[in-house]
C-alpha cells in the first residue's frame, strides 16, 4: 500500500512542476530582440515613400505618369536602402476610384526587412488632378 500512496503522490507532484512551469512561461513573454537603429531607417523610410506618394497626387499629367514618378522613386529607395542592408519589397496598383468618372488610385503595398525585423504596409492615394472637378457639382434646395 505504501507503493500505491507514494506512486500517487510522485504523479501529482509532477502535475504541480508542469502547472507552475506553464504559468512560468505565460507569466513572462519571450523577449523580442529589435535590431539597434532598425525602427528609425523604416520611419524614415516611411516619411519618404508618404511624401513620394503625396507629391505625385499633386503633380500635373497623367494618371501613368504620376505612377510612373512613383515607380522611379521607390525603384531607387530600393536600391539605396540595399546598401544599408534594408530590402524594400512593393507592388503598385493603379486603379479606377469607386465612383468612376475617370478617378484613378494607386495602391501601393510594400514590406521593409532588415535581419529577423521587418514591416509591412499600404499607402494610396488619388491620381487625378483634384482641380479638373472643382465647380462641376449641383446645386439643391427649394421649398
Amino acid at each position: 500500500m505504501r507503493r500505491k500512496g507514494a506512486g500517487t503522490i510522485l504523479l501529482v507532484g509532477f502535475a504541480i512542476t508542469v502547472l507552475v512551469m506553464t504559468l512560468a512561461s505565460y507569466i513572462k513573454p519571450p523577449e523580442v530582440k529589435l535590431q539597434t537603429g532598425v525602427q528609425e531607417e523604416f520611419m524614415n523610410t516611411l516619411s519618404y515613400m508618404t511624401s513620394v506618394v503625396d507629391t505625385a497626387s499633386r503633380l500635373p499629367g497623367t494618371s501613368e505618369k504620376k505612377a510612373d514618378f512613383i515607380n522611379k522613386s521607390f525603384s531607387f529607395l530600393q536600391r539605396e536602402l540595399l546598401k544599408k542592408g534594408v530590402n524594400l519589397t512593393y507592388v503598385n496598383f493603379t486603379i479606377p476610384s469607386m465612383g468612376g468618372g475617370g478617378d484613378e488610385n494607386v495602391l501601393i503595398i510594400y514590406t521593409l526587412t532588415k535581419g529577423d525585423t521587418f514591416f509591412a504596409g499600404l499607402l494610396s492615394t488619388n491620381l487625378t488632378d483634384i482641380e479638373e472637378g472643382i465647380g462641376s457639382g449641383g446645386g439643391g434646395g427649394g421649398g
